[in-house]
């Protein structure tokens, strides 16, 4: 089909803010999945903005979200540089695909600006007048109201060529007015709708995002989606395009939204908890069932809590030093090594950690910074919520290599824990920073004391594999730390042991855990969904780890 003056590979498309917020997932993206033709970015502004701290997502049911990350983005030059990378010697990779960059601003000039120096590596832009939860001046702010949406649209009209496509709030008394003073300034589209509201999320009387206010996606906000899109191409006539998105699940939504008007259809909160396989066959199953009347497709969607807090009671706190502490808790914990847990404090923020011990759920948690020293506030019998687990895990290999540096040594816990004959290798900057040290002592232990001179387990790693005791093809070497250890590790033992049995413990920036705000992908392989621990193979050619 064709979208404007191009052919795309499918009529599906990726929204805004979910899942195509990284250049990284847009290849992959673009790779694996022919239905998805169009694939938009998150929304780029002027400037980098951190956005809002953790909760920035919350469940409301089943397949039904809120959020409020806050527009966070890396500035559109960081951006343009990212995706100019993206595209070296690639660019054929996005023939059949239209690249849909959203931007935002707070003035007419903003956007002007945006659209102009980042022409180059989009195909269209998509301008953010819908935003329920930015700040005052940018999102709905504009598109609430006809004449601001006239001249914003008026003004990148003028700053560019390629086609506009104006991204529109149900949160209005007449969208179809406001549509139509869109494609009067010259946009070639609409797309509809953002999340509803903003609104007030709670659990147990706790308000859940750090925003305290967030707008409402997922399957319950598809009748107001479809409504509007109705109301849209009332306004608009036949002939503009437009990409409707809000609750779809199933192709009965999509013929839906079809029949309200809609020609592209946008995915989003659906690919919660996907992987890049599920990803790939929801939507080949997507087209069947449209074809087909059937709904094989939404039976690979999301069918449980997945973001459910719990109480935990903190039964007793080890401390180790003044920033390292082991927190252990009144109940066992379902999970594979590998897989995190967040931990929320109401009015305070989340974070993920890593299981150490599922039985009890135990935490060895470092103080880095404000959620953190927040923690290390607490006291035992005080109670803290738990959500999770996230993270592929992994089921463990007997007669494996464990190596572990500093905080690794809690993920280092649960994998011995699960493995059968294992071998660890312990690192520590000094001794009393050593976690776990009597329960690794039910294994065969290695430990490496730093005492000033950083990297002492890695040549007990190399001493030990130089003495020949092991065979090279039968063990498999998990290593967890942080990235310059791994990759020193690496070095080691690839001499030794084949690349493909090399696991590492991937450390990024992790938000949401379901995989739909993408800020922690290598790749575009997502670290709360493929991850934690990734194929050494795979990790030496991705920017995150090299």
């Amino acid at each position: 089909m064709k979208l404007f003056n191009k052919e795309i590979s499918g009529n599906f498309a990726t929204v805004s803010g979910i899942l195509t917020t990284k250049p990284s997932i847009l290849e992959l993206i673009a790779k694996e999945v022919p239905e998805i033709g169009v694939l938009t970015t998150k929304s780029i502004g002027i400037e980098p903005w951190k956005g809002n701290i953790e909760p920035i997502i919350c469940e409301r049911g089943v397949g039904c979200y809120g959020n409020a990350v806050g527009l966070r983005n890396p500035g559109y030059k960081k951006f343009k540089q990212e995706m100019l990378g993206m595209y070296a010697g690639n660019r054929g990779l996005f023939n059949d695909k239209f690249v849909l960059v959203s931007i935002f601003g707070k003035s007419k000039d903003e956007f002007a600006f945006l659209a102009r120096h980042l022409e180059e590596i989009a195909d269209g832009f998509e301008l953010n007048f819908s935003c329920p939860h930015a700040k005052p001046g940018y999102g709905s702010s504009i598109g609430a109201y006809e004449d601001a949406t006239y001249e914003f649209t008026k003004e990148v009209r003028k700053a560019t060529k390629i086609p506009i496509v104006v991204k529109l709030t149900p949160n209005v008394d007449d969208i179809g007015k406001i549509a139509l003073a869109a494609i009067n300034a010259g946009a070639d589209g609409i797309s509809a709708i953002n999340t509803v509201g903003p609104e007030l999320f709670y659990h147990d009387d706790f308000p859940i995002l750090s925003n305290q206010k967030g707008g409402k996606s997922g399957r319950d906000i598809k009748d107001i989606g479809v409504k509007c899109i109705g109301e849209i191409r009332k306004a608009i006539g036949k002939e503009p395009v437009i990409i409707g998105m809000g609750g779809i699940f199933n192709a009965a939504n999509i013929k839906e939204y079809q029949e309200a008007g809609a020609g592209i259809i946008g995915l989003g909160s659906v690919f919660a908890m996907m992987d890049i396989n599920q990803i790939k066959q929801y939507c080949s199953e997507l087209v069947i069932d449209l074809s087909d009347n059937t709904n094989n497709a939404e039976k690979l969607t999301i069918d449980k809590l997945v973001m459910k807090y719990s109480p935990y009671k903190i039964k007793r706190i080890k401390k180790l030093t003044d920033d390292l502490r082991i927190f252990y808790f009144d109940k066992d914990y379902s999970c594979l090594p590998g897989q995190f847990v967040f931990t929320w404090i109401p009015d305070v923020g989340e974070k993920p950690f890593s299981v150490a011990d599922d039985s009890p759920l135990t935490l060895a948690i470092r103080k880095v910074g404000r959620f953190t020293s927040a923690l290390f506030e607490k006291e035992e019998n005080d109670t803290i919520y738990i959500r999770g687990p996230y993270g592929k895990g992994i089921i463990p290999v007997d007669n494996a290599y464990i190596v572990a540096g500093g905080t690794g040594a809690a993920t280092a816990l649960l994998l011995s824990k699960k493995n059968n004959n294992p071998t660890i290798f312990l690192g520590a900057t000094a001794k009393e920073e050593i976690l776990f040290e009597d329960e690794f002592k039910k294994y065969r232990l290695i430990i490496g004391i730093d005492d000033g001179k950083p990297g002492k387990i890695l040549e007990e790693l190399y001493k030990y594999f130089v003495k020949g005791d092991h065979k090279k093809e039968e063990r498999t070497i998990y290593n967890i730390g942080p990235t310059i250890f791994m990759k020193q590790a690496i070095e080691i033992e690839k001499a030794f042991v084949p690349l493909k049995n090399i696991y590492c413990s991937l450390e990024t920036e992790t938000n949401c855990g379901i995989g739909l705000c993408g800020n922690c992908a290598a790749d575009g392989y997502r670290n709360c969904i493929e991850g934690t621990f990734f194929c050494a193979e795979f990790l030496l050619k991705t920017k995150e780890f090299t």
